[in-house]
C-alpha cells in the first residue's frame, strides 16, 4: 500500500482523498449472522472492564466547540482546524454515495470535516448509516479489524478500546511512511456507530498529537 492510499493529500481532490479513506477496509458484505442479530448487551463492547480514559481537554488547544444533532455529540477539533463548508461536505458526501453499495455495512458518511489545509490536516466525522441500530457491536467490530488488516497489509496497526465517559471506544492508528490515521468508532446503545478520523502526516504528528487528544476528550453525548 502506497503513503496516497491512508487519506487525503490537499483540499482540490478532497472528495476522492476522503472516499478512499473512509471505504478502507470496507467493502460492501451484506451477510449477517446470529451474533450480529443478538441484541447488543448493556454495555457495549465489553464496557464493563474498559478503563475510563482520563484526558485534559486543554482549552488553549481546541478550537471552537460544535454541537452536531445528527451525531448526538458535542465536540470541538484541534485548534486551527477549521470546518469545511457544507457544500463541499455534501459533494463528498453525494461521491461517496456513488461509489459504496447500498447497505454496506461500515458505510461512513459524513457529516462535518475540518481541515488545516497547508498541513494537511484533517479531522473526520462520519455515520455509519446503513448500521441497524440492533446488531451486537462486538462481533461486528472484530469482522472490521480483520478487514482493515486485509486491505491495508502494510500499515501498521495499533488497537486499543476505553470509555469516554459512557461512551465506548474502539481505536484503530494507522501508520504507514507518509500518514497517520487515528481512528475512533463510537459505541454507544440505541444510536449508530460514529466514525472520527484524525489524519495527519507521520512527521508532524507527534506535534498535533497534544490536540488531538484534547479534541478526543472534549468529546460527549449532545446535552450531557
Amino acid at each position: 500500500m502506497n503513503g496516497k492510499a491512508l487519506g487525503p493529500v490537499g483540499l482540490a481532490p478532497l472528495g476522492l482523498a476522503v472516499l478512499a479513506l473512509l471505504l478502507s477496509g470496507c467493502g460492501g458484505d451484506r451477510e449477517r449472522n446470529e451474533a450480529d442479530e443478538a441484541p447488543p448487551a448493556r454495555a457495549p463492547y465489553g464496557a464493563e472492564g474498559l478503563r475510563q480514559l482520563r484526558v485534559d481537554a486543554d482549552p488553549a488547544l481546541l478550537g471552537l466547540a460544535y454541537d452536531e444533532p445528527a451525531l448526538g455529540l458535542r465536540f470541538a477539533p484541534p485548534r486551527g482546524w477549521p470546518p469545511l463548508d457544507h457544500d463541499v461536505i455534501d459533494q463528498t458526501r453525494a461521491a461517496l454515495r456513488q461509489i459504496a453499495p447500498e447497505g454496506t455495512r461500515y458505510h461512513g458518511d459524513p457529516v462535518r470535516i475540518f481541515n488545516d489545509q497547508s498541513l494537511r490536516l484533517f479531522m473526520i466525522l462520519a455515520d455509519w448509516s446503513a448500521w441497524e441500530i440492533a446488531r451486537n457491536p462486538v462481533p461486528a467490530l472484530a469482522e472490521y479489524r480483520e478487514r482493515i488488516r486485509t486491505a491495508m497489509p502494510d500499515v501498521e496497526i495499533e488497537e486499543d478500546a476505553y470509555l469516554l465517559g459512557e461512551i465506548a471506544v474502539y481505536q484503530l492508528l494507522l501508520g504507514n511512511e507518509v500518514m497517520v490515521n487515528r481512528r475512533l468508532i463510537l459505541i454507544r446503545e440505541g444510536r449508530r456507530p460514529v466514525q472520527v478520523d484524525y489524519l495527519v502526516p507521520r512527521g508532524i504528528y507527534p506535534d498535533v498529537v497534544k490536540g488531538i487528544e484534547a479534541s478526543i476528550g472534549s468529546i460527549r453525548p449532545l446535552g450531557e
